[in-house]
């Protein structure tokens, strides 16, 4: 069953003006239950955009975003029930903090959600813990934290809503490699905890072979790709064509495969490099 549905969407910025850009052109695409969904392409592709329609952040200008077999735009009154089910952290997220400490961040969308005080205290907790914020932070200004906590602040702001889809835009972007990996690994244990539908928009590779069920590739407005990593990653010239590549394991294992001329499939996680070895080296 799909979540969230896109049938012949469009939407252009600027319209009627000589500056008029077409963000997203024509997208079709399903997503189902408890998948992760990457999401590549360079600047200016549509990856943003599309994640703003899906939130109902802005309208299309054509098509429909279906939530649960409904088109989110039918009632304009309840968009704003869209924005707590389908949650969204832009890029840098920590830009939309403005509670003055931990817990009011957090605690923001449950309040506006009506719960009691009680209820926003559970979800604030169980939000933190997502995230892997210890709660001696909770009275501490957001903005005293370091990058990659205000990130989990932030990531823990939208999971406290408890949405059915969440929608993470470039959430490692300008992090230590250290703080990146612990937002993936909190990432990816919400995801096995709740099997809730996750949009992932990353220009890392890496991390999207990683995590994802199916990717999604988008060139100047285009959903050019939606299909299985394994299977977007092996079309490496066509990546390459929109000024995408593949994750740095995959050109290593080709190389490696081109030289003893071994027919292989595409690899391209460091895990699926380790088997690979051990299947055609040993």
């Amino acid at each position: 069953m799909s979540v969230i549905r896109a049938e012949n969407l469009f939407y252009c910025y600027n319209k009627g003006t000589s500056f008029e850009r077409c963000g997203v052109k024509d997208i079709n695409l399903s997503i189902e239950k408890g998948q992760i969904i990457g999401v590549i392409g360079h600047t200016g592709s549509g990856k943003s955009t599309l994640a703003q329609l899906f939130n109902g952040l802005i309208k299309p200008d054509k098509g429909k975003v279906l939530l649960n077999d409904k088109n989110i735009w039918e009632d304009f009154a309840d968009i704003r029930q869209v924005h707590f089910k389908v949650g969204l952290t832009f890029q840098y997220p920590e830009h939309q903090m403005f509670g003055e400490t931990v817990y009011k961040d957090i605690a923001f969308g449950p309040i506006n959600q009506g719960l009691s005080g009680q209820e926003v205290d559970i979800r604030v907790l169980e939000a933190m813990m997502f995230a892997k914020l210890g709660p001696e932070l909770l009275n501490r200004s957001p903005f005293d934290l370091s990058g990659g906590e205000k990130r989990r602040v932030a990531i823990a702001g939208i999971i406290a809503m408890k949405p059915e889809v969440l929608i993470l835009d470039e959430p490692t972007a300008g992090l230590d490699p250290v703080s990146k990996e612990g937002i993936l690994n909190s990432i990816c244990e919400y995801h096995r905890q709740t099997g809730n539908v996750i949009i992932f928009i990353s220009h890392v590779m890496e991390d999207i072979a990683r995590i994802s069920d199916k990717v999604m590739v988008m060139d100047k407005g285009n959903l050019i790709m939606y299909d299985a990593p394994e299977n977007i990653f092996s079309r490496r010239e066509e990546l390459n064509k929109m000024g995408l590549e593949v994750p740095q394991v995959t050109k290593i294992i080709n190389k490696v495969h081109n030289k003893l001329d071994i027919k292989h499939k595409c690899v391209i996680t460091v895990d699926g490099a380790v088997e690979d070895i051990i299947e055609n080296m040993c």
